[in-house]
């Protein structure tokens, strides 16, 4: 890519290369699809020991639970 690692460049279709990087791209809902079609995958091939690495995940702002407004009655 001609870059150095860990520098990131917006228009290119590579990332940075940063162990770990992927964690700021993986929402909570995204690593819990991910975990349930390949997660024993990751396991048996030594990727990840445990399926620990889901919570690692943060849920992104939108993700994040709003509480409901209880609706009035009328």
């Amino acid at each position: 890519a001609g870059r150095r690692r860990g520098v990131e460049q917006p228009s290119s279709f590579l990332r940075k290369g940063q162990v770990g990087d992927w964690a700021n791209y993986f929402t909570r809902q995204a690593a819990e699809t991910f975990d349930r079609a390949c997660g024993e995958m990751l396991i048996r091939s030594g990727y990840e020991p445990d399926r620990s690495w889901v919570a690692s995940c943060a849920p992104r702002p939108a993700e994040l639970s709003v509480p409901v407004a209880a609706e009035s009655k009328s």
